[in-house]
């Protein structure tokens, strides 16, 4: 692939320049890499936007995000132990891939996936998310990515553990 690409879908350009983590629209996210995008729902809460459904109103992005979607890459998002700070979450379902886990993960109404490092035994337990603003993608309702708006800082304050070891449960 040469270091300039032009991405159709449809007829339409959804993407011109290089394919990297930070894609133009909804449609270019989906296609550029192997492990689709997580899109979450954002609608405004009391102090910025808020995932849709998820009953901790944690704000995620500015309020002028609300009505669009939060993005990110399955690999961009960290799962920590309950007692952290960061998004409410659990673990429903997890599945082998590769030499990693994908964990399927609920955040209020929505499942996101979780690409974590080796083979991860974390069924139906309860934890928190985080990911740091720079891997996180905002996009309004119409797809578009929004480039004046930064996701907020979701990280956990104890025991930060970008990525569990390869073998145990993430609690050890």
């Amino acid at each position: 692939m040469r270091d300039h690409v032009i991405l159709m879908q449809q007829g339409n350009i959804v993407q011109e320049g290089t394919l990297s983590d930070q894609t133009d629209s909804v449609d270019a996210a989906n296609a550029t890499s192997s492990m689709a995008m997580n899109f979450l729902p954002l609608i405004e809460g009391e102090h910025g936007a808020v995932i849709e459904g998820e009953t901790s109103s944690l704000p995620v992005a500015p309020k002028e995000a609300a009505g669009g979607y939060l993005g990110l890459r399955p690999g961009a998002i960290e799962l920590h132990p309950v007692s952290a700070t960061g998004m409410p979450a659990k673990v429903l379902r997890t599945e082998r891939w590769e030499d990693d886990t994908m964990a399927h993960v609920a955040v209020g109404p929505h499942v996101v996936r979780v690409r974590l490092n080796g083979h991860q035994p974390i069924d139906n337990q309860t934890c928190k998310l985080t990911w740091a603003p720079a891997l996180a993608q905002l996009f309004d309702a119409q797809g578009a990515r929004q480039d004046t708006l930064l996701a907020f800082a979701l990280s956990a304050t104890d025991r930060r553990i970008p990525r569990p070891p390869r073998v145990g449960s993430f609690q050890h």
